[in-house]
């Protein structure tokens, strides 16, 4: 064997094991080399992973707000939510029965007035008036109201004094005839005469209604102006009781 352990072979089998090692250790390295990359390449991946997202809290529900209580009127409201209830419900009904019984009144008050006993009272009168306020000059009224509400304050009394005024005025004085009995001849002689009728009724009425009428517009809600007109005819009932036969 010692042939193939000369000097020559020797260094040739010397060289054949470098390389071999060399070759290991080349393979070894790329190895490690992989392995650091694939290593920082799932860690990168890792990192890029988005983060979980936060669960979402469930919302309280909101609490109910509580109802306002509603509040206490006072005493004397009721009455008048009673009678704002009838004007609403009844209006001619409301106005016509609060006219008729303040022109009642009125006409006994002008019986007082001049020194009339009560006991020796007229009620045929008053009962007459009444009826006139009810079925004619309420629902008249309550039409011109309605005409009006939408005019300016100087147009509505423009027009109390060339229409409503002088209208409700000759339906009056002709209504009254009617209800005694009287015919057309006592209708006409009474708007004939300018003293008695045109001057003392219908005159006079615009020195009482327009000055009311002003107030009325300006201070009082539509709905309560019947009540109002009914408070001043007490006033002018009196008047027109006294000078009316």
């Amino acid at each position: 064997f010692w042939p193939f352990f000369s000097r020559g072979s020797l260094l040739a089998h010397g060289s054949h094991i470098t390389f071999l090692e060399a070759m290991v250790a080349t393979r070894a390295q790329r190895a490690s080399l992989g392995g650091e990359s694939t290593t920082t390449t799932k860690r990168r991946g890792r990192s890029k992973s988005p983060a979980p997202k936060p669960k979402p809290t469930p919302k309280k529900p909101a609490a109910k707000a509580k109802k306002a209580a509603p509040k206490k009127g006072k005493k004397g409201a009721k009455g008048g939510s009673a009678y704002a209830r009838a004007l609403e419900s009844y209006p001619v009904l409301t106005n016509a029965v609060q006219a008729g019984a303040l022109s009642f009144a009125s006409t006994l008050a002008s019986q007082a007035m001049t020194g009339t006993e009560p006991g020796d009272f007229d009620y045929r009168k008053p009962a007459e008036f009444a009826a006139v306020a009810v079925f004619v000059v309420t629902p008249l009224s309550l039409l011109f109201f309605s005409q009006v509400a939408s005019f300016g304050t100087s147009a509505k009394l423009g027009f109390d004094f060339v229409v409503t005024g002088p209208v409700l005025n000759v339906c009056f004085a002709a209504a009254l005839c009617l209800v005694r009995g009287q015919g057309l001849d006592a209708v006409v002689a009474t708007l004939s005469s300018v003293d008695d009728f045109w001057y003392d009724i219908v005159l006079m009425s615009n020195k009482v209604w327009l000055p009311a009428k002003l107030a009325m517009y300006y201070a009082v809600p539509m709905a309560y102006w019947g009540l109002w007109c009914s408070l001043v005819s007490f006033g002018w009932g009196i008047y027109l009781a006294i000078i009316v036969p």
